[in-house]
């Protein structure tokens, strides 16, 4: 096999892997419970791979807190929440 040849390989190759990740990080964002905005567990305005990983360990529920209605996240592996999210008062 030429050098050339063995390059092309490598080149498709990687390619390949990465069509292959970004498929994977596609379906399980489409498989999620949760919105793309709800992902956002660090509030920075955008979904990352790591955030949308982590959705796979958390579960929501509505709680009350100072009399409103609220979502609170929290982590499947012992019940405790992540993070609480309020409608503004008006």
């Amino acid at each position: 096999m030429g050098k050339v040849t063995r390059m092309v390989l490598l080149v498709v190759s990687a390619l390949a892997v990465l069509a292959g990740v970004w498929a994977a990080f596609a379906a399980h964002a489409g498989m999620s419970r949760f919105a793309w905005t709800e992902m956002d567990w660090n509030s920075d305005g955008t979904t990352s791979l790591s955030e949308l990983l982590q959705s796979a360990d958390v579960g929501k529920r509505t709680i009350q807190q100072d009399g409103r209605e609220c979502v609170e996240y929290f982590a499947f592996k012992d019940g405790l929440p992540t993070k609480v999210v309020c409608p503004s008062p008006r």
